[in-house]
């Protein structure tokens, strides 16, 4: 089904943070949760890579090390320079090969690995997978850092048209400098921390420096509860600041109706008032709306131009309520499904959304 899409990549997301983990079996278990939700070639190249990854790594566990060596390791004291050694993050060659691609890279383009006409889909989905290897967390090769910071301002400045634009006519001038390394993203930093574009991307869903996990749909031991009850709180907060950032161009609007009631009141209002108490109907759609008892005498505008204003204004406040409506249905099915609740299941599926139907009633009536 299309409405389980969304939910088929975010468990793809997971699927590649467990590969990076090096737990299969958890990796393997989203991916075929994908698999079911939305099928996709995506998750059947990730099947195939994590078997073959998988038959690799049974091939080298039948290598054992050197007794000998091993009892050495074993009592080395504590303090010596070996043991300083073995206390140090460790990296792969693989990891600082990729730190030091990125590292001296000319543009944003070549970090990314994409052509300067990808789209925004190509753009995210290279970025996913250079953050996955070089979050500071996973990655601890020398540059790590630097380079992860180096892919957050890439993404955020290619998948912003504006930016993209001004990059496109100005970046390029800074990357032929001799004489500064790495200039090219001089003026394009991320409005937001590397960190907070990760957790963006991927719901929070990898561990960092202040704990195990910032999503807190997940507790500590990656349990499927939801929420944790310990959490909720933490949830409600981040349930609420998502909220404000929907709302804000609503609140936007009524902010400068609000400075705009100084000067003179609207013509008409969609809810009854005891200022406008009078009703009619729009001539076309048969909208409902309310205005003063002078309005016979005082208007004297164009009525139909003023009428084809308020269906607008009535279909993008139902648009409203049908977005919401189809977020709050979606957030019940990932719950189910996350949590296989059958309760919340059903829930999902018994609701309603009316400001929807009667959205694509108007849609149909407005292109008939």
């Amino acid at each position: 089904m299309e409405v389980n899409k969304d939910e088929a990549y975010r468990c793809l997301d997971r699927a590649e943070y467990y590969i990076v983990e090096g737990d299969v079996e958890k990796a393997e278990k989203f991916i075929n949760k994908s698999k079911k939700l939305f099928p996709t070639s995506e998750a059947d190249e990730l099947l195939k890579k994590l078997k073959t990854q998988g038959s690799k790594k049974h091939s080298t566990s039948n290598v054992k090390p050197d007794g000998q060596n091993a009892k050495k390791r074993k009592n080395t004291p504590p303090g010596s320079p070996r043991a300083d050694r073995a206390n140090q993050p460790t990296y792969t060659k693989a990891q600082l090969d990729t730190v030091k691609k990125v590292n001296n890279c000319k543009d944003f383009y070549d970090v990314l690995s994409i052509k300067k006409d990808a789209t925004d889909t190509e753009i995210k989905k290279a970025y996913k997978k250079l953050a996955l290897v070089l979050h500071p967390d996973k990655n601890h090769a020398p540059g790590a850092a630097e380079a992860f910071k180096t892919v957050g301002n890439a993404v955020a400045t290619l998948t912003d048209a504006e930016k993209r634009k001004r990059y496109d006519m100005v970046g390029h001038e800074n990357s032929t400098s001799d004489h500064v390394h790495r200039n090219y993203d001089h003026g394009f930093e991320s409005d937001i921390t590397a960190e907070q574009l990760f957790n963006m991307f991927f719901n929070g869903a990898f561990p960092t420096r202040q704990g195990p996990m910032t999503n807190p749909y997940y507790t500590r031991s990656f349990s499927r509860r939801w929420p944790p009850e310990t959490d909720n709180d933490n949830h409600q907060q981040q349930e609420s600041s998502s909220i404000y950032f929907q709302l804000l161009p609503i609140l936007l609007l009524l902010l400068l109706s609000l400075f705009s009631n100084f000067s003179y009141d609207p013509v008409y209002t969609l809810k009854h008032s005891a200022k406008y108490p009078v009703l009619r109907r729009t001539s076309f759609r048969d909208i409902s709306y309310f205005v003063k008892d002078n309005f016979h005498t005082d208007y004297t505008g164009d009525l139909r131009r003023l009428e084809h204003t308020i269906e607008e204004d009535y279909i993008n406040t139902v648009r409203t309520k049908c977005i919401r409506e189809k977020e709050y249905y979606e957030s019940l099915m990932w719950r189910a499904r996350l949590d296989d609740d059958s309760t919340l299941f059903n829930k999902a599926t018994k609701y309603q959304m009316k400001s929807c139907e009667e959205y694509q009633t108007l849609m149909k009536q407005k292109y008939k």
